[in-house]
C-alpha cells in the first residue's frame, strides 16, 4: 500500500516504483515457478512496466551507480515540477480505493 501511495504522487513516484519493482519481481518469480495458468503474463507485463518506469527516471537514480556518488555533480535540466492538482487527485483516488475495498470486505 505504501508503494502504491508513493507511486500516485509526482514527487515520490520514483521511490514508490523502486519499492514496487522489488515486490513485483518476487511475485513474478513465484508465478513463473508455480506455473500459474495465466497470471504469469500479467505479472510479467507489470514487471516490464515497472522496469520501463525505472528507465524513464534513470536520471534520478543514476548517482547510485557511480563509484563516488557523494561527489557527483548532477545537472537537473528541464525536469518537470510537481503539480498540486495531480497530487491531490492521486491522494483522493488512493483514499477512495482504500475505503471502497474496506466497504466491500464488510459486506461479505
Amino acid at each position: 500500500m505504501l508503494a502504491a501511495l508513493l507511486m500516485i504522487t509526482q514527487r515520490f513516484a520514483t521511490l514508490g516504483n523502486l519499492m514496487f519493482f522489488g515486490i513485483i519481481t518476487n511475485i513474478c518469480i513465484i508465478t513463473w515457478s508455480m506455473d500459474f495458468s495465466g497470471t504469469w503474463i500479467i505479472t510479467t507485463a507489470m514487471l516490464f512496466a515497472s522496469a520501463c518506469l525505472l528507465l524513464w527516471d534513470l536520471n534520478k537514480i543514476y548517482f547510485l551507480f557511480q563509484p563516488d556518488n557523494f561527489k557527483q555533480e548532477l545537472e537537473w535540466k528541464n525536469l518537470p515540477t510537481y503539480n498540486i492538482y495531480w497530487i491531490l487527485t492521486g491522494f483522493i483516488i488512493y483514499i477512495a480505493s482504500v475505503l471502497l475495498s474496506i466497504l466491500s470486505i464488510k459486506k461479505i
